[in-house]
């Protein structure tokens, strides 16, 4: 009976160590399954930023030959204008109280002021 159920036993650790080996076949090629997949997206990953790049070196050149076309060939010189001058002995002008309107001091020129506002009128 001994020797029976060492035999049992002994097949049943056979069993077991095949099972065992068996499933770490599995579990390594599982794993060599993920790394090659692992791989691949790291290639195309690579592939979309090499892409990606270049189409942003493409975008910038583009941008500075449009700022390029788009600003003057040379700035154009300032052109001098003259301002006129106010001279308080030609314009006198008044402020009346607080709410610092301004009138002509001269009655002329008041008349002058009105008969404009009338033709804008």
């Amino acid at each position: 009976m001994r020797s029976r159920f060492e035999g049992e036993l002994q097949a049943d650790r056979e069993r077991f160590e095949q099972a065992l080996a068996d499933r770490d076949a599995q579990a390594h090629a599982q794993v060599a399954e993920l790394l090659a997949d692992a791989e691949q997206r790291r290639k195309e990953a690579d592939e979309l930023v090499t892409s990606a790049n270049r189409v942003q070196t493409q975008v910038l050149a583009s941008l500075e030959h449009a700022r390029a076309s788009l600003a003057p060939v040379a700035p154009a010189p300032p052109v001098a204008v003259e301002q006129p001058s106010y001279d308080e002995d030609v314009y006198p002008v008044e402020l009346s109280g607080a709410s610092g309107d301004a009138f002509a001091a001269d009655a002329h020129e008041a008349d002058r002021y009105d008969s404009t506002n009338d033709a804008a009128a």
